[in-house]
């Protein structure tokens, strides 16, 4: 049978393109999984597109074209299957204040269940519920670089076990208070559970979602600074 969807990964896109083997693929894999973890704080250098284009496998028309690409396939994904997953935030210097509630996607097919970690990598997570209290403060004050933290989804709403090859990543978006648009970032990666931005300072509204394999997205979730 026929798939009705297809991966919107940048890599399985390149692949299928016929710009990249497999085989490059799965080497710039190991680099990036490799930079992760000897370079945590420098995110630009362990983006797969940035390292492909390293490698000589592509080169950055050829980046440029496929981003555009992925982007557009996933614009036309209208179906939400995740809950919207709840994060949590770690950001230095920051200030403190409640964080708005997320809002629940519901669906007919099955969710994802998450929960939130603490403020660092290395502790053990922690279940957490959707909180009824709201702010109408926009955003959060930040000063200093915005590290956020996230637990990856083992299971649906169902109960089913769900594979980590099955999440196809993760977009983070922040804006600061003023602005109209947002600044996007798009994790191709299933198995990232962090992602450390730059020096900010201003009030800032930060928000990320999740999606599968397919390209299904789940609602933007609002998250703060601790």
């Amino acid at each position: 049978m026929k798939e009705r969807y297809k991966s919107t990964r940048l890599g399985d896109l390149l692949v299928e393109q016929g710009a990249i083997t497999s085989l490059q693929l799965r080497q710039a894999i190991q680099l990036q999984q490799r930079r992760r973890s000897e370079q945590p704080r420098e995110p630009q250098s362990q983006e797969l597109g940035q390292i492909l284009v390293e490698l000589g496998f592509i080169d950055r028309s050829q980046l440029k074209s496929s981003l555009n690409w992925q982007r557009r396939l996933r614009k036309t994904t209208a179906v939400m299957v995740f809950i919207a997953p709840l994060f949590t935030a770690a950001c230095g210097g920051g200030g403190g204040g409640s964080s708005p509630a997320p809002t629940q996607q519901k669906s007919s097919q099955s969710s994802l269940v998450v929960s939130s970690t603490s403020n660092s990598p290395s502790s053990a997570p922690s279940s957490s519920s959707l909180s009824s209290s709201s702010s109408s403060v926009f955003g959060r004050y930040v000063d200093g670089p915005v590290e956020l933290y996230w637990t990856t989804p083992t299971e649906r709403e169902n109960g089913d076990a769900l594979d980590v090859t099955e999440i196809g990543g993760y977009e983070l978006r922040y804006k600061r208070e003023g602005e109209s648009e947002y600044t996007v970032i798009t994790i191709d990666d299933g198995y990232a559970d962090a992602y450390y931005l730059d020096f900010l300072k201003g009030q800032y509204l930060f928000e990320i979602a999740t999606y599968d394999i397919h390209g299904l997205y789940s609602s933007f979730v609002p998250i703060n600074p601790s």
